[in-house]
């Protein structure tokens, strides 16, 4: 047990790992969460449909039903599960908030530990199945989003929100009073 206690207080005492990430103002809000949980539905959509085509391959003797295919189906399906939905997602949840590029590798990665996760809770509550589905709804969808808005504004959005000049509430007021360009 020491040795854990000892690399976590040193994880935790580095200066990247102990920081607070920037995040964008109100990252948990918007289209992102739900295109993103759509996102992950889609890609379970996907994984169920290319699993049951790999069964009626091996039922219709395409592939050999044999111990070597079984267990090659099974690794790209245990792959595609891991992969597919978190990928989706993160996609989706991109059109909801016109990311940036590099946010995108970062909401991959949190929404695929979301994934193993969801996983590990479906491996855990046995024959209890659905209990995955809110798991991972709550969690890819909120890995993505945060991902998404991790990081810090692009210089140019920075710069143009301080360049735009601040209205005074006079100047707001005289701009409804009917100006005639030709009276003088």
């Amino acid at each position: 047990m020491a040795p854990l206690a000892l690399a976590l207080h040193l994880a935790l005492a580095s200066p990247g790992l102990g920081t607070v990430p920037d995040l964008e103002p109100r990252p948990l809000a918007g289209q992102t969460l739900a295109l993103a949980s759509a996102g992950a539905l889609t890609g379970d959509a996907l994984v169920l449909g290319a699993g049951y085509l790999t069964l009626q391959l091996f039922a219709n003797g395409a592939i050999s039903p044999n111990a070597g295919n079984f267990r090659h189906a099974a690794y790209g399906f245990l792959a595609a599960a891991t992969l597919v939905p978190p990928l989706t997602a993160v996609l989706l949840g991109r059109l909801g908030h016109g990311g940036r590029r590099a946010t995108v590798w970062r909401a991959l990665a949190l929404a695929a530990a979301g994934q193993v996760a969801t996983l590990a809770v479906g491996y855990a509550a046995w024959p209890h199945y659905w209990v995955m589905l809110p798991v991972q709804l709550a969690v890819v969808s909120v890995g993505t989003s945060l991902g998404l808005h991790w990081g810090r504004r692009p210089p140019e959005a920075t710069h143009a929100a301080e360049a735009a000049p601040a209205r005074a509430p006079e100047a707001r007021a005289a701009l409804f009073v009917p100006v005639c360009p030709a009276a003088g």
